[in-house]
């Protein structure tokens, strides 16, 4: 019973600092900031083409998402689609392709999370 209790204490503790702002000093640089809540929040940038069209149709109707679609948005209409036949599975990954990487629109974010996560990561064993 102990060891239940602890596991899942464990668990929840690690959920909810996965989903705060930590810095993961498993991970490459590029690969911990993609992850960080900050980028996840990011608005997802949509194209004027069709397909692009049809993602946005099906997230906010098959997924109930209304507001402004983030990456996390992203993150489960891929989900979604691989439990649902990957229908849209080229179509997703282009867009994803599209949203993550470091352009001139992210380009200081990411130099900020650089140095926190040099400063953070300092001495530890990580792939940077």
């Amino acid at each position: 019973m102990r060891v239940l209790c602890l596991t899942i204490i464990l668990s929840i503790s690690y959920q909810l600092n996965a989903s705060s702002n930590a810095i993961d000093c498993t991970s490459e640089i590029d690969t911990a900031y993609f992850n960080s809540a900050n980028y996840k929040n990011r608005e997802i940038i949509f194209s004027s083409s069709k397909a692009d069209l049809e993602l946005k149709n099906l997230m906010t109707k098959r997924l109930n998402i209304t507001g402004v679609l983030s990456l996390k948005d992203l993150d489960s209409l891929f989900e979604w689609d691989r439990i649902n036949n990957m229908k849209y599975i080229y179509k997703i990954l282009d867009l994803m392709d599209r949203n993550y990487l470091i352009n001139k629109k992210n380009v200081e974010d990411f130099l900020k999370y650089e140095a926190e996560f040099n400063s953070h990561c300092e001495g530890l064993n990580h792939n940077v």
